[in-house]
């Protein structure tokens, strides 16, 4: 993914996610260039999808970014 793409992305995609410091599956400060992640209450998600969600985005020196991506 371009780097310039990201922000948008997980914007549009993650309009729930937490803040930073309030990231629930970081038991630390974040390693990555940007770490997110949402938890969804299974009652709002009746259609059923994932719950719990983790991303990683690490950015590359040619403008790209690498997106690791762990939902349950």
């Amino acid at each position: 993914m371009p780097q310039t793409d990201l922000d948008a992305w997980v914007a549009e995609s993650f309009p729930d996610r937490k803040p930073p410091d309030e990231n629930p599956f970081l038991l630390g400060p974040c390693e990555a260039d940007l770490c997110v992640g949402v938890m969804r209450d299974p009652m709002d998600c009746p259609n059923g999808g994932a719950t719990d969600i983790a991303l990683t985005a690490r950015h590359a020196d040619d403008g790209t970014t690498l997106v690791s991506f762990d939902a349950s």
